[in-house]
């Protein structure tokens, strides 16, 4: 099975039979009811789940079979090795969410519509990089006529002083900030006018190590700017550096870059 979508109470009678305490990334306290609300939530699960063919009763009174397929999709999701968070801004400052949970090659992703929530399974990890991609509208597009620059290191003081300055219209001096680490004129003024039109970023994409229920033991975040022409892509160097590498996104560098991250994080 590829595909299921449940209702709030289908899915909770489903996580609850899965022994999960909580799931990464999902705040909905219905999904975890009270002890008072439990028997009404359960039993309202138990009935929907019947009425649309995901559990059947068996010959022996009391006892029923639910979906081998439904729940394996549903194990992914409540004991995952590693929750890829997707994030990007929508207007009113909101951030619009994408979830993909990951155990071994079995990758599922999680999204809620209506009070029901859909599983979707994934079948390869380049088809996740690819989602990822299309959910943060990253194409790798470079400026007609100049070949991308190359990734350059700077500070994080430092780039939160180039972000100030770009945001407060200040794009020369953000530019000549850039070029003292390195960056060449044209990428220095493309980066100050793709932070001063997304000064929170255009998306974000965080890669988290679960360590059993909604334990995170581990992660790694990149944040992209602009949305036209060269998108950036900023990231630490590593989990504990406040050393930055800054990077145009080409058509694979997301790719490869969580790929790094799910490399590190396997061994952090």
């Amino acid at each position: 099975m590829d595909f299921a979508e449940l209702e709030e109470v289908e899915f909770a009678y489903v996580l609850a039979t899965l022994h999960a305490p909580g799931l990464i990334g999902v705040d909905s306290p219905a999904l975890f009811p009270t002890a008072a609300d439990r028997d009404a939530v359960f039993g309202a699960g138990l009935q929907q789940l019947q009425a649309h063919g995901w559990m059947r009763p068996l010959a022996q009174p009391g006892q029923y079979d639910l979906n081998a397929e439904l729940m394996e999709l549903a194990a992914v999701v409540a004991e995952p090795q590693f929750v890829v968070f997707t994030m990007t801004p929508q207007p009113g400052g909101y951030q619009r969410l994408f979830l993909h949970y990951v155990a071994g090659d079995d990758i599922v992703e999680l999204s809620t519509t209506l009070g029901c929530y859909r599983l979707l399974a994934l079948p390869s990890h380049e088809v996740l990089f690819q989602r990822v991609s299309d959910m943060l509208g990253v194409f790798g597009a470079p400026l007609p006529g100049l070949a991308a620059p190359e990734p350059f290191i700077i500070d994080e003081p430092l780039f939160a002083e180039v972000r100030a300055l770009a945001q407060s219209g200040a794009l020369d001096q953000a530019a000549a900030k850039l070029a003292e680490r390195g960056a060449t004129r044209a990428a220095g003024e493309a980066l100050a006018a793709a932070v001063a039109a997304t000064p929170d970023g255009s998306g974000q994409v965080v890669v988290l190590r679960a360590g059993g229920g909604t334990h995170v033991t581990a992660g790694r975040k990149a944040t992209l700017y602009g949305k036209q022409d060269w998108v950036w892509l900023v990231q630490r160097l590593d989990a504990a550096s406040r050393r930055l590498q800054v990077q145009v996104v080409q058509p694979d560098t997301l790719a490869a870059v969580l790929r790094q991250y799910f490399d590190f994080l396997k061994k952090a």
